[in-house]
């Protein structure tokens, strides 16, 4: 489990006005939640989870329920948490997940190229030296640049390295390319639910499948509660430019709430 949290959390209305348990709770519901902001769970489950004592949860619980006028969004009233079903006490939908879930992804983002542009600078010094020095590999080839490490580590399927090292090669990105390559395995992997039907790397790249458009994850429909609807739609946010799926045109949900 992992979440981000954001020091707004700590300077707004939740925060300055408390009560601590709903902060506390807040930073556990978001340390839960799936990927659409849904904490499926009961109070005695989060705190077993999360050691924090079962008082604390449902004295935050509670206060993240009540509606907050002086919220930074105004989304259900202010409230953080909205129950999924009424009709029974537990499990509950963080209101504004979208726009935590879009800061995250943005400043992962920024963290990933810069750590990407600073392992290809390092990788392609080495490369200079081994190639001055003609050193190779164990396989009498020189070793693939930092790129392509940086392609290996974000594909979520190891398999048939040396096919893929022959397909990188072969296809010689430049940098705009191997930027796209690495946006597009982002967008695709929300759609690779199940292993077994993730492309190998090779035949991604010499099929030039980062060209495919995403696919829904299958399970979308079931956590929106609306079994049996169709796909939702690919669409890039003509607000904010995030591409998103959406029932909302084309503005990404958290985008049309606004």
């Amino acid at each position: 489990m992992y979440a981000k949290l954001f020091g707004s959390m700590f300077t707004g209305s939740l925060a300055t006005r408390g009560p601590w348990q709903a902060v506390v709770t807040f930073q556990q519901f978001l340390v839960l939640a799936d990927r659409f902001g849904i904490v499926d769970m009961t109070p005695e489950a989060i705190s077993r989870h999360t050691t924090i004592p079962l008082n604390i949860i449902t004295e935050g619980i509670e206060a993240l329920e009540q509606p907050d006028p002086d919220s930074r969004r105004p989304d259900a009233e202010g409230r953080r948490i909205v129950r999924l079903d009424q009709a029974r006490g537990w499990g509950w939908e963080i209101v504004n997940h979208a726009q935590y879930r879009q800061i995250r992804s943005a400043e992962e983002r920024r963290d990933y190229q810069r750590a990407y542009m600073r392992d290809y600078r390092k990788g392609a010094r080495r490369g200079r030296t081994a190639k001055a020095q003609g050193a190779p590999n164990g396989n009498g080839s020189t070793e693939p640049d930092a790129a392509f490490a940086a392609f290996w580590q974000a594909y979520p399927r190891h398999t048939g390295r040396a096919a893929a090292i022959k397909a990188w090669t072969k296809l010689a990105p430049d940098d705009a390319l191997r930027a796209t390559l690495l946006q597009a395995i982002e967008h695709q992997r929300a759609g690779w639910t199940d292993p077994q039907y993730i492309p190998h790397p090779a035949t991604w790249l010499n099929g030039r499948r980062w060209q495919d458009e995403p696919q829904q994850p299958g399970q979308a429909a079931a956590q929106r509660n609306e079994p049996g609807s169709a796909p939702r739609p690919s669409i890039l946010c003509e607000d904010c430019g995030v591409r998103a799926y959406t029932w909302t045109g084309r503005k990404c949900d958290a985008c049309y709430r606004k």
